[in-house]
């Protein structure tokens, strides 16, 4: 199936381009969940899930287009990684310095109880997480991702204190510390918290570039469904600060002081959101950029405005924020990922759900650069 050609997005420094990636109902009727990294070599993968009408879908694909020119210019979207009548989903990379070894860990598995009316293509029912067993896959490269050996499981008992099949959860965050250490962020569920789902994080150290790990610390919040998707960045060695997804209307943040090993009990912060993802970055400036929807609300609508900010004092305040696109009624624009390439700008893929029955979901492209965002602070 040939699903290309990427529409171009020119990088024009000090500017924000916005440019629609993909559209929904090329090849299938969703396209969300971007994830970017850059190799050693310059290239840029965007990786992203596809699939029909809902997201608990069993048969989905992570697609991938790459670019040679830091983002303007992509290739053909193709099939990356697929699992027949099963799911794939949340795909993290890191390259470890001055090597051509890539660390990626994914997760694969199967939804359990979701129903789709075939005539309408609604969603009659979202799938049981805690029955639904999912897998966390790490995968390596030795050849700057051109090439990838077989797969292992990362075993649950790991993972989650008291583990009891079956597994759901996810990875949420994949990082190289400046100790070298590997750092890595499962959101999951509890076995005596799947319904009502309350979420947990456990946070997890690899010491040999990800060959064996060990959990350090497992937190959660006391809002309704927990803590979720974690988001990290590295301030100076050893400093790393993180922010939570959960119900209360702000963002919760939590932060280690000793290199991921211990964690400070989860607070909620001044940042309005709803309940949805939020991506930080360091950039090359030191500054830490952050992109959310900045929006109150327990709920998981209304995912817009999409905008960003800066820290330039450790995440302790932030500027006003920019709008980079917003949206009206139940649309999201959400589920994004984000990265700083070495020329400096930064580019960011964008879930863009559109509501109307039937629903989809594009892919969208921004590019932009700090001076862009130091603009409205």
């Amino acid at each position: 199936m040939r699903l290309g050609p990427i529409t171009p997005c020119r990088y024009r420094p000090g500017h924000l381009e916005l440019v629609s990636f993909i559209r929904g109902g090329t090849g299938w009727s969703h396209h969300q969940g971007p994830s970017l990294h850059q190799y050693s070599d310059g290239r840029i993968v965007m990786l992203w899930s596809a699939y029909d009408i809902q997201e608990c879908s069993n048969d989905n694909v992570i697609l991938y287009a790459v670019s040679k020119d830091g983002g303007e210019q992509w290739s053909d979207p193709e099939v990356f990684m697929a699992a027949p009548n099963a799911m794939v989903s949340h795909v993290y990379q890191v390259q470890f310095r001055d090597s051509e070894k890539v660390l990626m860990v994914s997760r694969e598995g199967n939804f359990v109880g979701a129903e789709v009316d075939s005539k309408t293509r609604n969603v009659v029912k979202w799938a049981d997480y805690g029955r639904s067993p999912m897998h966390i896959v790490i995968r390596r490269s030795l050849d700057d991702g051109n090439t990838w050996e077989p797969g292992r499981e990362l075993p649950p008992e790991l993972i989650v204190p008291g583990y009891r099949p079956p597994f759901y959860g996810a990875p949420e965050a994949l990082l190289e510390l400046q100790s070298g250490k590997t750092l890595m962020a499962v959101c999951y569920l509890p076995p005596e918290k799947r319904d009502p789902q309350h979420f947990n994080v456990s946070f997890l150290l690899s010491e040999d570039q990800g060959e064996t790990w060990s959990r350090t610390h497992v937190l959660t919040v006391r809002e309704q469904r927990g803590a979720m998707e974690p988001t990290i960045v590295e301030l100076e060695r050893d400093e790393l600060y993180c922010l939570l997804r959960n119900k209360s209307g702000y963002l919760y943040e939590t932060a280690s002081h000793d290199g991921g090993c211990n964690w400070t009990k989860p607070r909620k912060t001044k940042i309005p959101s709803p309940e949805a993802i939020c991506r930080i970055l360091k950039l090359q400036s030191g500054r830490v950029l952050l992109v959310w929807n900045n929006q109150s609300s327990a709920t998981q609508a209304p995912r817009y405005p999409l905008v960003a900010a800066y820290s330039q004092d450790g995440c302790k305040t932030w500027s006003e924020p920019r709008v980079i696109a917003t949206e009206t009624g139940a649309n999201q624009l959400s589920n994004f990922g984000l990265i700083q390439v070495r020329d400096g700008r930064i580019l960011l893929g964008i879930s863009h759900y559109r509501a109307t029955q039937p629903s989809s979901s594009d892919l969208e492209l921004a590019v932009l650069d700090e001076g862009w965002v130091l603009k409205g602070g």
